[in-house]
């Protein structure tokens, strides 16, 4: 699905393509196990904690830059967002058996609405960033990015923000063409 390429191995674009890459191993692997199974229930949960966690990152770094470069790609990513954050409530709730059918049916909305979000992000979104920030620039987040994703919640849902102790605010990750506050430190 990856139309990007990565410039920098790390760079910000390169991150989240990983990030996206990851979880379509999990997806395919999802798909192929059978029906019913202690497995793809555990798969299920471990599907949605990654989820969580990528949603929580874009959200708190990716789309504030990108509402800088483009309203209109930002507002429809969002919505994107929130339906996912509407279906995996729906799936944490407790409400469905995990190993229901329509637990199932819920994932399998889930995980195709991702697919086609990634997409988006792919053609739309990333290569913006490209466009309109440095390679220097663009690796500066993407190791901020790895940081943050390293010391983020257990579930992100709990927590808004990074705790400034692990030296990484929403600020830092923050990217504006205008001026690059980074690089002057």
């Amino acid at each position: 699905m990856a139309m990007q390429t990565r410039a920098v191995e790390n760079d910000l674009v390169g991150v989240i393509l990983d990030d996206h890459q990851h979880l379509l191993e999990l997806f395919r692997e999802f798909d192929c196990e059978k029906a019913k199974s202690k497995r793809k229930t555990d798969m299920a949960k471990h599907i949605i904690k990654q989820l969580a966690l990528h949603d929580w990152l874009e959200v708190q770094f990716l789309y504030p830059t990108m509402q800088k470069i483009d309203c209109t790609a930002t507002h429809h990513a969002l919505d994107a967002h929130m339906e996912a954050e509407t279906l995996i409530e729906q799936l944490l709730s407790g409400d469905m058996d995990p190993e229901s059918e329509a637990f199932r049916e819920q994932m399998s909305t889930l995980i195709t609405d991702v697919r086609r979000h990634m997409m988006d992000e792919e053609f739309n979104i990333l290569p913006q960033l490209r466009k309109h920030f440095t390679v220097t620039e663009l690796v500066n987040r993407g190791e901020l990015w790895e940081k943050a994703k390293a010391c983020a919640p257990q579930n992100p849902r709990l927590a808004p923000a990074l705790s400034l102790h692990q030296g990484i605010t929403a600020a830092q990750l923050d990217l504006n063409p205008a001026a690059d506050e980074l690089s002057a430190h």
